[in-house]
């Protein structure tokens, strides 16, 4: 029985091809996310809430990492002992710290800029691996305060989409 050249290359390359997808193109298989811990939720009208993000496992050789919860609310807590800040929030997205101040009403721009990077530098120091923005910008603060508080809520940092970015495109250029 006489096969053409053409059936004998379309099975050939059928044969390569198949080969090469079960043993050439296989991934390593990705383990799924571990959910966060369950914290409570904080009674303060500004929590200091961050995104969720994936929990780092720590090893025997590795201190535990501070989860982005702890990181938000040490943020806020500093931010809070600078004198003239009423109240803090904190929200952590990815690794940059967006920090809104409440500061008094009737203060003129030169010192409101000079305290919100004095907040800056002493969470810069205090959390070095990330990036920090602080405003005492009021839509902007509210905006940062309204996510946070839906993040307290268990809602998902995506369905801050169009707050997130508006709070990314009017913090000051404060970034270290």
């Amino acid at each position: 029985m006489k096969i053409s050249k053409f059936a004998r290359l379309m099975v050939i390359s059928l044969l390569i091809g198949s080969s090469m997808m079960i043993g050439g193109c296989s991934s390593a298989a990705k383990k799924p996310a571990q959910p966060l811990p369950s914290t409570p939720v904080p009674t303060d009208p500004m929590p200091a809430v961050p995104a969720p993000t994936t929990p780092i496992t720590p090893n025997a050789t590795t201190p535990a990492q501070p989860s982005a919860m702890q990181v938000a609310n040490q943020a806020a807590m500093e931010a809070s002992k600078v004198m003239e800040v009423n109240k803090a929030v904190a929200v952590v997205a990815d690794n940059v710290i967006y920090i809104g101040l409440d500061l008094n009403a009737n203060m003129d721009k030169a010192k409101s800029t000079a305290i919100e990077k004095n907040v800056m530098d002493r969470v810069m120091k205090m959390e070095s691996g990330y990036t920090v923005k602080v405003t005492s910008d009021m839509k902007t603060v509210a905006s940062i305060k309204t996510v946070a508080q839906g993040l307290a809520q268990g809602k998902p940092i995506t369905s801050f989409k169009t707050e997130m970015n508006m709070i990314m495109l009017k913090m000051n250029p404060k970034t270290q």
